[in-house]
């Protein structure tokens, strides 16, 4: 609505376009929501569908447990865009070992780990969820190996080996998708939402062959600790 008129007739046609566009914003998370839902679903399912096929229990009860996994991550993502965060002082080798702990990986030396010591302040499960992602897509994506993470200055970079990625900041989109690939980084916007969460930057560049995904901490949410 136009913000004319007397001034009364002005605030509450104010009030009604805020309204409006609380809604029109809620019904777009939710959209997200259920697209990222089912994207994320899909490969543990498969892979329950192929353990049954193939009798591999194993197989099919860690399938299952994925799926449980990240239902629960899920719902965790849809709960944190109204909720808080439980932040406190963590060491960024407490960040990396809990990113990987969620992790499966068969081959520890694709990844090599560079790392100065320092705290940061904010949610490690939420933060180590959404280093989790970072990683998970560097060694899926990625070129040749290793696969780096490298910590300091108060930022953390997970690189990788690649062509440059399109870059797509719009909140409903794909952050960051390959030319020829429209599922490539549909998991970065929980990465997204995440950082933003906490206050923190979320930032992409591509130098030397090499895809650089970074969320900045910044000073104000970090202190230096001695070795």
């Amino acid at each position: 609505m136009e913000l004319r008129g007397d001034e009364e007739i002005r605030v509450a046609a104010d009030s009604f376009n805020k309204m409006a566009e609380s809604l029109q914003k809620g019904i777009e998370d939710r959209e997200n929501f259920l697209k990222y839902a089912g994207h994320e679903l899909k490969t543990p399912l498969a892979k329950a569908k192929f353990a049954l096929e193939m009798r591999d229990f194993d197989m099919l009860k860690k399938s299952i447990n994925d799926m449980d996994s990240l239902v629960k991550e899920i719902l965790d993502m849809h709960l944190l865009s109204g909720g808080n965060l439980n932040r406190e002082f963590f060491g960024i080798q407490t960040l990396i070992t809990e990113s990987l702990a969620k992790l499966y990986i068969s081959e520890e030396e694709n990844i090599e780990i560079e790392f100065e010591n320092f705290s940061v302040y904010g949610d490690v499960y939420y933060m180590s969820t959404a280093l989790k992602n970072l990683i998970d897509n560097a060694l899926k994506y990625t070129e040749r190996f290793p696969v780096k993470i490298v910590a300091k200055d108060f930022k953390i970079d997970v690189v990788s080996y690649g062509k440059e990625l399109k870059r797509d900041f719009n909140s409903y989109k794909v952050p960051f998708k390959k030319e020829d690939s429209k599922g490539y980084g549909l998991g970065l916007s929980i990465v997204e939402t995440i950082v933003k969460k906490h206050g923190f930057s979320f930032l992409y560049e591509h130098k030397e062959g090499k895809n650089v995904f970074s969320i900045k901490f910044g000073e104000n949410f970090c202190r230096l600790l001695s070795r």
